[in-house]
């Protein structure tokens, strides 16, 4: 057995994938409310969604703050925070 800092580490990632799988299946329940209330073909799905006010769909929007909110503490990849810039090219 590896030391504690293992096992903090991969409980910490553990609960991370735990919480990006539970933002897919509350994304997915939302999706299919949406599909009941605008229709069953993507396009009316899509037309549903396609200049929608904000506050149209608070379920969307809590989703996608909380999704924010929780990205935010990762660092970006190839993103030098103190030289502001990224380290490699495009």
């Amino acid at each position: 057995m590896g030391n504690w800092t293992d096992v903090v580490f991969c409980l910490r990632l553990q609960a991370d994938f735990e919480t990006v799988a539970d933002f897919v299946v509350r994304g997915i329940h939302i999706a299919k409310d949406l599909k009941a209330k605008v229709g069953p073909k993507l396009k009316d799905f899509r037309e549903g969604l396609a200049d929608a006010p904000e506050g149209k769909f608070p379920e969307i929007d809590a989703l996608k703050s909380e999704v924010e909110a929780f990205a935010a503490q990762f660092p970006t990849i190839g993103f030098d925070k103190a030289e502001g810039k990224y380290t490699q090219a495009l």
